[in-house]
């Protein structure tokens, strides 16, 4: 998948997600494709007047311009070209671009640096980025402390100066936005059916999803959050109605090196890979890009920082992480609203 953006994708055993959609209706249609190196879903009622080979056609457009933009995989993509650029020089953006940028900022700042798309150049060293010069896992090795204090000095999304749709660096930082990708898409593809007068809908991008109106039930749309074996008896269904969800995990992509296994999410303050007990986060919020991006930051932060900084921020999150005797479930007060009622 070198022509795509590597993503976080869910475990089924650990904090996956399937949706419960009940029997369909006429007017219920399901498309589904490929992008971002991933799979893409949509399950919306569509007027009669809205040819679905057509909105397929646009949905996937929609999606390669995205993917265009974003991708790490395409050499020449914006996001490339802008890894590429010396620093002090300064290229013009697009619009997905910098709104994607702009929202990166924001949670950067909010998070205390824990969502930091500049850790793109230390996921590299440790052999998980597109620029890593390792595909094997098996013959991935740590890197040394020095390369990892080397990397640390360009990493910082502070570094990175957005003016209007002009990008700039100050040092020689590179950015990924994998972790804001898939939302972002999820969000665009859920405003092209609003612009075609589509008002019930269920959009899902890599896992990351947005819902409006109602389901085929004629309610909300339910999604269950299943737990490993040791917890199949506390599965959490949440009711989505208008909101976007992200989950992201620790649990599939990684490597063990002498007996330590190194996990795929780097601390971008540290330069090392997490070492917590968290291993999947759900996070509810209006775009699901922005809750892809919550997502990645509480990830970094683990259980306790993760929990705290979420209560403070009242952000609905949802978690799965190892406790003493297997796997145990936690959830802020914010996401309560999100149970069903009956």
């Amino acid at each position: 998948m070198k022509k795509h953006i590597q993503l976080i994708t869910m475990s089924l055993l650990v904090g996956s997600f399937f949706l419960l959609s009940g029997c369909g209706k006429p007017k219920f249609h399901t498309l589904s494709g490929e992008t971002m190196g991933t799979t893409y879903t949509v399950s919306a009622k569509v007027p009669q007047q809205v040819k679905i080979d057509e909105l397929k056609s646009k949905i996937d457009a929609r999606l390669d311009d995205i993917n265009q933009s974003m991708s790490t995989y395409i050499a020449d993509s914006e996001i490339s070209l802008f890894n590429k650029l010396a620093v002090g020089e300064a290229m013009e953006i697009s619009k997905d671009f910098a709104k994607v940028t702009e929202l990166a900022k924001q949670v950067y700042t909010e998070s205390e640096g824990a969502f930091d798309p500049t850790v793109a150049t230390l996921v590299d060293l440790w052999g998980f980025g597109a620029g890593s010069k390792t595909a094997n896992a098996e013959e991935k090795t740590p890197p040394s402390d020095e390369a990892i204090k080397a990397a640390l000095t360009n990493t910082g999304f502070d570094k990175v100066v957005l003016a209007d749709y002009k990008l700039s660096k100050t040092a020689d930082v590179r950015i990924d936005y994998s972790g804001i990708a898939k939302g972002y898409g999820a969000d665009q593809v859920a405003q092209l059916l609003r612009d075609n007068n589509i008002n019930s809908f269920l959009v899902e991008v890599g896992g990351e999803i947005v819902t409006q109106g109602v389901s085929p039930r004629g309610g909300p749309w339910r999604i269950a959050v299943t737990a490993p074996k040791s917890l199949q008896s506390q599965i959490s269904r949440l009711e989505m109605q208008d909101a976007g969800m992200a989950t992201s995990g620790d649990y599939r992509n990684y490597f063990d090196y002498k007996g330590v296994r190194y996990s795929h999410t780097i601390n971008p303050k540290t330069g090392y890979p997490v070492e917590h007990r968290l291993s999947s986060v759900t996070v509810m919020q209006e775009t699901s890009a922005a809750a892809d991006a919550w997502a990645t930051a509480l990830l970094v932060l683990g259980v306790d920082k993760g929990f705290a900084l979420a209560e403070k921020e009242e952000l609905p999150v949802y978690m799965i992480y190892r406790g003493n005797d297997g796997f145990a479930l936690k959830h802020t007060g914010t996401m309560q609203r999100y149970f069903p009622k009956h």
